[in-house]
């Protein structure tokens, strides 16, 4: 009874977020805002020259028997970038979801880039088998001066006949206020077919040469979230802590490496 009751909350929580855990997770490193090129996922960062894997981990919601991981790994030549991902999200041998995902971006001039990838969604589920299905993602993302603007559009159908849970096309926007002293507000919004729309405020301020923090909040549910980050040379911690309406907190440790 403990097992069927914890797989019901783990697949609940999954549907709540939307596409799942990774849409509060993730969500902040597509911003266009100051953060470290080490987790970022905007265009322009994609196309910076070196080579830079990401690493996160994740307990979601204090449960031990869950694990999320999120492996992104980006080579950028300047010009143009490209970029791999790998996600994993599971209650031990219950429910597992695999997410391979492929892309690349492009400067199409000095305030212009973007980007677009094929993503590859798995669920297995105990007793029943496994559903996969295939999606297309696009972004756009525009600088000029202090302005950093970024639209979107995930969950592109690219097959008719999937089995799988798909929650259809959703669109998003961010915008970005970059100030010169590296402070930085942004906002976000994530539409999804539904109707239902999902907002994000933050605001990334320079602790010291190295050390930048995060903080903000996100609407349905309601999440306070705040992400410490130590960045230097060839490598860069995180430590985020999300704060979720109704449900227990959850903490996500990263570690990334690069040129």
């Amino acid at each position: 009874m403990k097992r069927i009751s914890l797989l019901f909350f783990f697949i609940l929580t999954s549907r709540l977020f939307g596409s799942g855990f990774d849409d509060t997770v993730l969500w902040i490193y597509d911003l266009p805002d100051g953060s470290s090129v080490f987790f970022a996922k905007e265009t322009t960062k994609i196309c910076n020259p070196g080579l830079r894997a990401s690493f996160l981990y994740s307990n979601p919601y204090g449960i031990d028997a869950i694990d999320w991981n999120d492996l992104f790994i980006r080579k950028g030549f300047g010009r143009w970038g490209t970029f791999a991902r790998l996600n994993s999200y599971g209650l031990k041998s219950r429910y597992n979801r695999y997410i391979y995902n492929a892309g690349v971006a492009i400067k199409l001039s000095d305030s212009i880039s973007a980007s677009i990838d094929a993503l590859y969604h798995f669920e297995h589920f105990e007793g029943v088998g496994g559903f996969g299905r295939t999606e297309g993602n696009g972004k756009l993302s525009y600088y000029r001066g202090a302005i950093h603007t970024v639209v979107g559009l995930t969950g592109i159908k690219m097959e008719e006949n999937s089995k799988s849970y798909a929650p259809g096309p959703r669109g998003w926007g961010a915008i970005t206020y970059n100030f010169k002293n590296g402070t930085s507000f942004s906002g976000s919004v994530r539409r999804f077919e539904s109707g239902r729309s999902r907002w994000l405020f933050s605001q990334r301020t320079p602790l010291a040469r190295d050390f930048g923090l995060s903080i903000g909040v996100i609407n349905r549910p309601d999440v306070i979230f705040g992400r410490l980050e130590l960045a230097h040379s060839f490598f860069s911690l995180e430590l985020a802590y999300y704060s979720i309406s109704r449900l227990s907190d959850t903490v996500v440790f990263g570690f990334a490496v690069g040129e």
